[in-house]
């Protein structure tokens, strides 16, 4: 469901139901803060990086384009201070 699907439905209730539908979201989202029940995009956001890791690594390894800056690995790096 979109933002707009969203705010079309909610336009439908009265005011008491929006009320009771914001009060309920901000319950939520203060349990979410407080660590109660865990953030779906934290929990679902390692997964697909890692597959993504795993995925890209053969291009990693052998692509001159994506490699290009390794070749400086070995200069020495100083700080102008």
């Amino acid at each position: 469901m979109t933002v707009i699907e969203v705010l079309t439905e909610i336009e439908k209730l009265t005011l008491t139901e929006r009320i009771a539908l914001i009060e309920e979201t901000l319950r939520l989202i203060r349990r979410d803060i407080a660590g109660d029940i865990p953030s779906k995009k934290s929990a679902d956001k390692k997964m697909p990086l890692a597959e993504a890791a795993a995925f890209l690594l053969a291009d990693y390894k052998t692509d001159v384009e994506l490699t290009a800056f390794t070749a400086l690995d070995a200069e020495a790096f100083y700080e102008a201070q």
